[in-house]
């Protein structure tokens, strides 16, 4: 596995601390929270979870997260994701590093979910905040 140099993830729909799904990883100390932040994306919702496709312009909202040992999680995080690092075409969301914006206003390189699919007929979130 590539090892990445960048310690920070950021997430914007179900694996959000208000849907509890990250709740072993940060008990575990696995994961630290930074605070929240945002991306230059577009946001659609791809019904039970969103989708952010990078755009410029407009903004997506979330939460940044730290992790010492993030190669170590990396895997259940692209397997939660659809994410094949092998076969990236045929996933449904991709891994990259994108720069965020910290509401302290700080900007780090921090790891981003992409949705990897079409938006045709997707319904976009305009506020850039899932709400699920």
């Amino acid at each position: 596995m590539n090892k990445s140099p960048v310690k920070r993830i950021f997430f914007y729909g179900t694996l959000m601390k208000r849907h509890g799904r990250l709740a072993e990883l940060i008990r575990s100390g696995k994961l630290r929270f930074v605070g929240n932040g945002k991306i230059e994306a577009k946001l659609y919702s791809v019904g039970e979870y969103p989708g952010a496709v990078p755009k410029k312009g407009t903004f997506v909202l979330g939460e940044v997260y730290e992790g010492t040992h993030l190669d170590d999680i990396l895997p259940e995080l692209d397997e939660y994701e659809e994410y094949d690092p092998k076969r990236p075409e045929r996933s449904l969301f991709v891994r990259k590093t994108s720069k965020v914006h910290l509401e302290s206003g700080k900007e780090v390189p921090t790891l981003v979910y992409f949705y990897n699919k079409g938006t045709k007929g997707l319904e976009s979130i305009q506020e850039g905040k899932w709400e699920k």
